[in-house]
């Protein structure tokens, strides 16, 4: 009987051991496996960013975007060729923010007010890129014209499109003004030689819509009451003829790109 205890007492012990053997293994295994995919893991990201390669990015994104980039650099006059070099210029030895396409550290949350931004500071640094042609506005329909007031007081939030169309409505005499179209100056914007010229219409209308979000309803001036004192002081009738006439544009629904370019 003793030897028979002895004996299932040493079998006992090597089962035990046997299992300790495996459990080990195991726990070996499962440390060498994590390893290799941790290594395997840093190898990607390591190969991912020596892969980057700056040019494809912001080609990719502009391709992305072809139409948008597109009316921007054809209002602003520069090519599509010299816009994209001057981004990875901008943007030499770092990943492209698509948020912040010249590298300003300002995070736009709009493309549009992205590339405009880009593209105002660019032509006070280098503005031998920008050769404009000049487009009669009379080549273009009201729709399209009133299309461009609508499209650009969704990119500046804080104007109000009805009042601002109203103005323009008022000032150019609904867009008959041959003189101001010729301008392509449809809010009477004036200068020490006379009415504000622009190149184009797209360019005349976007110079007005930022002026009045930055001069006016950037300042608090956000109601037509206080937007006369500054914009046409002293008269009587301008503040009813505004309201009046914001009526005809208020049940317009915002434009997207395809639509404006489709009333053009």
């Amino acid at each position: 009987m003793k030897n028979i205890s002895e004996l299932k007492r040493k079998m006992i012990v090597r089962i035990i051991t046997f299992l300790l053997v495996i459990i080990t293994i195991c726990g070996n295994s499962k440390t060498i496996l994590k390893t290799k995919t941790t290594e395997t893991s840093n190898v990607i990201a390591l190969q991912t960013v020596n892969e980057y390669n700056l040019e494809e990015d912001i080609v990719s994104f502009i391709n992305e975007n072809n139409e948008i980039f597109n009316f921007y650099s054809n209002m602003f006059g520069i090519s599509i060729s010299d816009l994209k070099d001057s981004i990875i210029n901008d943007n030499n030895g770092v990943t492209l923010n698509k948020k912040d396409i010249g590298n300003t550290n300002t995070l736009y949350d709009n493309l549009d007010m992205n590339i405009i931004d880009y593209l105002f500071n660019l032509r006070k640094t280098n503005n031998k890129l920008f050769k404009q042609e000049y487009i009669n506005a009379k080549e273009h329909s009201k729709d399209y014209i009133y299309g461009l007031i609508n499209y650009f007081s969704k990119v500046y939030k804080n104007v109000d499109y009805e009042v601002l169309a109203s103005i323009a409505y008022i000032e150019s005499g609904n867009l008959n003004s041959k003189y101001m179209l010729k301008c392509n100056n449809i809010y009477g914007g004036m200068s020490s030689h006379g009415l504000i010229k622009y190149n184009n219409i797209e360019f005349g209308v976007l110079s007005y819509v930022k002026m009045m979000s930055k001069y006016y309803y950037g300042k608090g001036l956000t109601t037509v009451e206080l937007i006369a004192k500054k914009y046409n002081p002293g008269s009587k009738s301008w503040v009813g003829n505004i309201n009046k006439y914001a009526n005809k544009f208020k049940n317009d629904a915002n434009i997207d790109l395809n639509t404006l370019i489709s009333l053009k």
